[in-house]
């Protein structure tokens, strides 16, 4: 996720806006594409960093088969998870309102377009 937080900005934020209805239609269908994207990648780095923190953070019995961990502190390891995780979270809120700008934009040029085809008419 981390790893593609730059590209995603750029496309989001880059260049001009078209300016004939057919290739603001494509746009807004590939910004949507592209929010799902995201949405899917931020699920599933969300859910495996909470699964590891939910292991972490489980006690284990003495009598238990992986006993020699049942002694170890992992508090450093969650607080670096928790970390990542909050870099993760602050990234994808920054990203989002990247994304929610660009498709106000988007929408409104359509809309523009759609007014000006009408007053030609």
């Amino acid at each position: 996720f981390l790893s593609e937080v730059d590209a995603w900005c750029k496309v989001c934020s880059e260049g001009g806006l078209p300016t004939e209805m057919q290739e603001l239609e494509i746009a807004i269908h590939r910004h949507q594409s592209l929010y799902e994207q995201v949405s899917q990648a931020y699920t599933e780095v969300s859910q495996d960093g909470k699964a590891l923190l939910d292991v972490l953070q489980r006690p284990l019995s003495p009598g238990n088969s992986e006993s020699l961990t049942a002694t170890a502190n992992y508090s450093k390891a969650v607080h670096c998870i928790l970390d990542v995780v909050h870099e993760i979270l602050h990234h994808q809120r920054r990203l989002e309102n990247i994304w929610q700008h660009r498709k106000v934009r988007l929408h409104q040029r359509l809309q523009l377009c759609v007014f000006q085809q009408d007053v030609q008419q």
